[in-house]
C-alpha cells in the first residue's frame, strides 16, 4: 500500500510541476505582451500628438503666407504658384553678402546622382518675378522650405503611426491568444487537483488501533444462527458463523 502511495504521489508532483511550469511561461508571455501592447499605446499617443503639430504648423505657414502678400499683391499669383510648387529638398536663395549661407547652399547643391537630374529642374525654375521685391520672394521661399520640411515630417510620423497600429492589432490579438491559454492552463490545474484527490482516495489506509478499540459480540444471522462480529471502533469488520 506505502509503495502505491509513493508511486502515486511521485507521479502527482511530476504533473504538479509540469502544470505549474506552463501555467508560468504562459504567464510570463503574457505579460510581455501587455508591456508591448503599452509601449504601443504610449507611441500612438505621441504619433498624434506630433502629427497635429504638423496640421498646426501648416496652417499658422497658411496665414503668415496671407500676411505677408497682403490683399492688394500683383505678384500674388506667381508666389503663390512658387510656394505651391512640389520640390524635394528644402532650398533657398543665397544672398552674396551672407558666406555661411553660400556655404548652405552649396551643401544643397551636393545631391547624389540620381536625383541630380531631377532636382536640375527645381532649381531652375525657382526665380523671382521680375519687378518683385527680393526680399518678399525670400520669405516666400522660407515659409515653402518650412511647409516642405512639415509635409516631409507628417509623411514620416503617419507611416510610423501607420506600422504602430497594425502592430497594436498584432499584439492585441497575441494577447487575447495568451489570455486564454492562461485560463484554459488553470482549468486543467483545477481538474487534475480533482482528479488527483479522487485517485488519492481510492488508496487503501492502514491505521492503527489500540486493544481497546477491538470488540467482539456474538450476534445470529438472519436465519437465526449464532455468529461473532469483530467491531473495530464502530466499525463491523467481519463476521464468523460457529
Amino acid at each position: 500500500v506505502f509503495l502505491d502511495e509513493l508511486a502515486l504521489l511521485d507521479l502527482m508532483e511530476e504533473e504538479d510541476n509540469r502544470l505549474q511550469e506552463k501555467l508560468r511561461d504562459e504567464n510570463r508571455d503574457l505579460e510581455t505582451v501587455r508591456r508591448r501592447l503599452a509601449w504601443i499605446d504610449e507611441e500612438v499617443l505621441e504619433k498624434q500628438g506630433a502629427l497635429a503639430e504638423c496640421s498646426a504648423t501648416d496652417e499658422v505657414i497658411k496665414q503668415q503666407l496671407a500676411d505677408l502678400l497682403g490683399p492688394k499683391n500683383s505678384f500674388t499669383p506667381q508666389l503663390l504658384q512658387l510656394f505651391n510648387r512640389k520640390v524635394k529638398k528644402a532650398r533657398r536663395p543665397v544672398a552674396a553678402s551672407v558666406e555661411e549661407d553660400e556655404e548652405e547652399d552649396e551643401d544643397f547643391r551636393q545631391l547624389d546622382d540620381e536625383d541630380e537630374d531631377d532636382d536640375d529642374d527645381d532649381l531652375e525654375e525657382d526665380a523671382a518675378p521680375p519687378g518683385c521685391d527680393m526680399q518678399l520672394y525670400e520669405n516666400v521661399l522660407e515659409l515653402r522650405d518650412i511647409k516642405l520640411e512639415t509635409e516631409m515630417k507628417a509623411t514620416a510620423l503617419k507611416k510610423e503611426f501607420e506600422e504602430l497600429k497594425k502592430e497594436q492589432v498584432k499584439q492585441t490579438g497575441l494577447e487575447k491568444v495568451h489570455a486564454e491559454r492562461v485560463q484554459q492552463t488553470q482549468k486543467d490545474i483545477q481538474k487534475y487537483q480533482r482528479e488527483k484527490q479522487q485517485r488519492a482516495n481510492q488508496i487503501r489506509q492502514i491505521v492503527p488501533v489500540t486493544a481497546s478499540q477491538v470488540r467482539t459480540h456474538r450476534l445470529r444471522t438472519s436465519a437465526g444462527a449464532p455468529c461473532w462480529a469483530r467491531e473495530i471502533g464502530t466499525k463491523v469488520t467481519s463476521q464468523q458463523n460457529i
